[in-house]
């Protein structure tokens, strides 16, 4: 699901949020705006939607499916 899973930027833009991993500020790539990771609301929403994505491939793991992360 990291590389799945949406994450809504400021701006209205998503992005993969599997590509927020280890950011702390974010420019969007459609309109250039920078978004701050580290600030509140957006540190508790991201870190809770990265751990829901990391929690759903644990499980296919479990399951034997392959995950495969894109670069």
């Amino acid at each position: 699901m990291l590389d799945q899973m949406l994450f809504t930027l400021n701006c209205g833009h998503e992005v993969v949020i599997g590509r927020l991993e280890q950011a702390k500020v974010w420019k969007c790539e459609k309109c250039g705006r920078s978004m701050d990771l580290d600030v509140e609301p957006r540190k508790s929403v991201l870190a809770k939607d990265l751990d829901t994505a990391r929690q759903v491939d644990l499980q296919a793991v479990e399951r034997g499916q392959a995950i495969t992360r894109l670069d």
